[in-house]
């Protein structure tokens, strides 16, 4: 399994040697659905090879769909389903990303990678990874409103106190001032208070090594808000010795172990849900155009303004606004305070998502 939020965008995104191969489908979590997905996915890979057969009639294709077939057959991958799979394959490169959510049939065949379901995922404004965090382990997982799952952390990070000494000792095989770093003990002292010193000290040290892996190989790349489960005592020195700027200031006061994922889920999205409807009304905002006569220039170079009334905004559903007194709506996008708007915002992050690239921070 490949990671969404590391690959996108600069490895799915870079030069591929053509054809790449690009196949989506809705997948299901619970038995017996489940059950029809690698047959719905056979078909698919049946599809790519018809149209590699079609395109590239002289190119030996069976290595580009060895890896397709591979997957097809594995059925402790199809045990674990989410709501939609994406599979991207060519000459250099073959990624499986299970996905939070579904997404239509397509098996594509072109000279670079089919991206757009993946666009209207990354960019979502209700994702967020949690980080749970205790002396002994390190997880990461990653949701919105309606899921979260755990992912598989980068090799950088180090997983428990074990591997960091392990990693240390590595790094250095020589002797060290206390002797030898074994897994386990990272420069025990002998005396209870120097002891205790020293555990405070390993935690210290690896809170900080988690907190640099996970900026570095998790929140840089996906740029989603960082929310920290952990216990009480645990909360002030991981924020001492975080540089994550995406780390929220809220965070969970429980051991994530403890919970189930829905659970999590739950206690996580009453927390940045405030967060997502403050950064979706800034978004509103920020592509309304300037007012008659402002100076101001807009934000998205699709959308001029001033731009004539009877003029759609380019979106698949528009909401609409009423003046006071009045009763013809007008689109939304040019209502005024005290105006009454109509339909739902959740839509405007579709609608924005596409249209330019400052809304993709979003």
């Amino acid at each position: 399994m490949a990671n969404l939020s590391n690959d996108y965008p600069a490895r799915i995104l870079g030069t591929h040697e053509a054809p790449c191969l690009s196949l989506y489908q809705p997948t299901h979590r619970q038995f017996p659905d489940r059950q029809q997905d690698p047959i719905r996915f056979r078909n698919l890979v049946k599809q790519l090879e018809t149209s590699l057969q079609q395109k590239y009639a002289d190119r030996d294709i069976a290595p580009l769909l060895a890896p397709f077939n591979a997957l097809a057959d594995d059925a402790e991958f199809w045990n674990h389903g989410a709501e939609g799979l994406a599979v991207l394959g060519a000459a250099d490169m073959f990624g499986v990303y299970r996905l939070q959510r579904p997404v239509e049939e397509l098996a594509i065949v072109a000279d670079s990678f089919h991206t757009k379901p993946l666009m209207r995922i990354v960019q979502s404004a209700d994702r967020y990874q949690i980080l749970a965090l205790s002396r002994h382990s390190a997880r990461l997982f990653e949701g919105n409103r309606d899921r979260v799952d755990e992912i598989a952390l980068a090799p950088e990070v180090p997983r428990d106190l074990d591997d960091l000494a392990m990693r240390e000792a590595q790094r250095d095989r020589a002797s060290r001032t206390h002797g030898r770093v074994e897994p386990g003990v990272m420069g025990r002292h002998g005396a209870s208070d120097v002891k205790q010193d020293g555990i405070e000290g390993d935690t210290e040290k690896f809170f900080r090594e988690v907190d640099r892996a996970v900026l570095e190989h998790h929140s840089r790349p996906s740029g989603w808000p960082l929310l920290l489960a952990a216990l009480p005592e645990h909360h002030h020195l991981l924020r001492q010795v975080s540089t994550n700027p995406h780390l929220m200031d809220a965070s969970l006061d429980v051991d994530a172990s403890q919970l189930s994922l829905d659970e999590l889920r739950e206690r996580a999205w009453a927390v940045v849900q405030p967060r997502y409807l403050e950064r979706l009304a800034g978004l509103i905002d920020a592509l309304r155009p300037p007012r008659p006569g402002s100076k101001a220039a807009p934000i998205c170079p699709t959308w001029p303004a001033p731009r004539p009334r009877g003029v759609s905004p380019p979106c698949c559903w528009r909401p609409t606004a009423t003046s006071p007194g009045a009763s013809t709506p007008t689109p939304a996008r040019w209502s005024r305070p005290g105006w009454t708007i109509r339909g739902s915002t959740t839509c405007w992050t579709t609608w924005a998502s596409g249209c330019c690239a400052a809304a993709a921070k979003w």
